[in-house]
Order: structure tokens, then sequence, then C-alpha cells
């Protein structure tokens, strides 16, 4: 079983945002990033990989969930890694899969990642904060109908969320 860890909680605001960053350890031993955050949070950045007791080198790959800057700014910390570009919808290891997810923009995908405590979907701003489930705000999209589409199978198959600029989130319980 893969294991998966929020490193950085994002943030988003009118005038700022970063995304979260989030650490996997898949079931074969490679350490995967999931979003790298705003590149003004270099060092906020580099601090958080320290204090699960990583360095950039260690880092075996990086997933982009959409090629947005506050997603992907700091990829170039990871310059020993291997960045998964959108088009490569694949499996990442036996508990490790990206998959498709438009509607923020048409390029985005989520990463799912099967965990001891059930499925973990990271999924970029295919879901930007937790609140947005409830709150009726309309975020930006390049097709909020296909996004919502996208919510839907997303929340139906994962146990905890992780969105674009929260921490991560119980869904439902499994089984």
């Amino acid at each position: 079983m893969a294991t998966v860890e929020v490193i950085r909680e994002g943030y988003l605001s009118e005038r700022r945002a970063s995304s979260t960053v989030t650490l996997i350890r898949s079931d074969d031993g490679r350490r995967i990033i999931v979003d790298t955050g705003d590149q003004r949070e270099r060092h906020t950045i580099l601090d958080a990989l320290g204090r699960v007791g990583l360095t950039p080198g260690d880092v075996d790959l990086v997933v982009n969930t959409h090629r947005h800057s506050d997603h992907m700014g700091n990829n170039g910390l990871f310059n020993h890694a291997v960045v998964v570009e959108p088009k490569d919808w694949l499996r990442l290891g036996e508990d490790v899969q990206i998959i498709y997810t438009p509607g923020h923009t048409l390029d985005s995908y989520s990463v799912l990642a099967r965990t001891d405590c059930g499925t973990v979907a990271i999924v970029g701003d295919l879901i930007s904060l937790q609140s947005d489930l409830r709150s009726g705000r309309v975020p930006f999209s390049a097709d909020f109908a296909l996004q919502q589409e996208n919510r839907a199978r997303v929340l139906g198959t994962a146990q905890y969320i992780v969105p674009g600029h929260n921490g991560m989130f119980k869904v439902r319980n499994e089984g």
C-alpha cells in the first residue's frame, strides 16, 4: 500500500495562491511529489521536505495536476526527478494511478493512491477548496459542467481528498 502525506497545505486568496504539496511513498518505494507550489514558496517547500526527512534529490517523480504556475512553480527544485507529463495517463506502481479529470482546465489530472485507510485522491483544482463543495462558489473553470461530473466521479471513488489549496479531508467511510 502507498502512503500519502500533505507536506505543505496550500492556500488561495484574491491576491495569491500556492497549491498543496503532497508526498506519496508508493508501494514499490518511489517517492512522488504531486504539485510543487508557487515559485515564491521555494524555501517553504524545502523546509517541508526537510521535516519529512527528504531533499529534492530524494524525490523520484513529480506529477502536476495541471499546468498553472501555482501548482508547478517549484518543479525546478526536483531536477533529479522525472516530471510526469499530463499525457502520461498511467499507473505509477501497484497502488498509484493518474486519471484524467478535466474541468478546471482541459489538461487536469488527479492522482489516486490506495492506502491502508482507503483511496486518497489528490485532485488539484478539480476541488480547489473543501468549502467549494458546500458553498456554491463557482471556481474558475474551463468547463464547469465537466468539472462537476469529474468531482462526482472522484468523490464516489475516494475516501479522502487532497484539494488544490487545502489540507486533506475525509469524504466517506470505507465500505
